[in-house]
């Protein structure tokens, strides 16, 4: 009966700090994630600031546009466009160009795997 009891002590122990393990690991993924989606916003933040852009270059006035966008990012943390779904080419367009031969300062961790995310575009010009 002592050993019975050892043996599940034992069991519940290794339950137990394999769910910390994976609540760890579940933390360090979403800080992960969450650094990639600030480096994406940055990036498009940026480009937008920059005086002659692509939308400046077509003479965009205002673009307010939800952009679905999957990519791979390389070993060497290039991004590489899987697809893009938008009603406005206009929009697909500026994400291509965004995109194009751009690599990403991120953990090494986060390459080699594809994301997907929405891209929320509100571009004003002045």
């Amino acid at each position: 009966m002592k050993a019975q009891l050892r043996i599940t002590l034992m069991l519940i122990a290794v339950l137990a700090t394999v769910s910390i393990a994976k609540a760890e690991n579940t933390k360090r993924v979403d800080y992960l994630k969450n650094n990639l989606r600030e480096t994406l916003r940055l990036e498009v933040q940026n480009d937008i600031l920059e005086p002659f852009n692509f939308l400046y270059r077509e003479n965009v006035n205002r673009m307010k546009e939800d952009v679905d966008i999957i990519f791979h990012l390389t070993e060497d943390a290039q991004v590489k466009v899987i697809a893009i779904k938008s009603d406005n080419l206009l929009a697909k367009n500026y994400v291509m160009q965004l995109f194009k031969d751009k690599t990403l300062d991120v953990d090494k961790k986060m390459t080699g795997k594809n994301y997907h995310f929405i891209l929320k575009i509100d571009y004003r010009a002045i």
